[in-house]
């Protein structure tokens, strides 16, 4: 999964330098894997303090509502992303699915900084996993 070439097109976000980005979304016996990449253009380390991803759902504007999603298992984590480099870690959750109102989120937080991110996933792609693992 990590090897394999990017399929998703136009699903990640930069900010301070620091770009988070969906690359493949794998679905196999009742398993969603998602292959992130954080890649850190910056001059400076960037050091993870987490990653929390969460499904939240904006009802008329007025209230927000997050529902946390915890992976069963992460592949290939580092803490530190070391100046013009990049890291792909793997997230592994149970099957799930999304309502049209709701998006899935990665939310990054830089340790002893203020350089945090947070990357929103459409429910159309979450649903609609693209590439199986054979």
């Amino acid at each position: 999964m990590l090897q394999a070439k990017k399929k998703l097109k136009r699903i990640s976000k930069s900010l301070f330098d620091i770009k988070l980005e969906l690359e493949n979304i794998y679905y196999h016996d009742t398993k969603i894997y998602m292959v992130v990449c954080i890649t850190n253009n910056s001059n400076i380390d960037y050091y993870i303090n987490y990653i929390k991803t969460y499904i939240f759902q904006n009802k008329d504007n007025s209230s927000n509502q997050y529902l946390e999603k915890s992976p069963t298992e992460l592949f290939n984590t580092r803490q530190i992303i070391k100046t013009k480099q990049n890291q792909k870690i793997v997230f592994v959750y149970d099957q799930f699915t999304i309502d049209q109102n709701k998006e899935f989120v990665f939310e990054l937080n830089e340790s002893q900084g203020e350089r945090n991110i947070s990357l929103e996933i459409p429910n159309y792609i979450i649903n609609n996993p693209k590439n199986k693992i054979k």
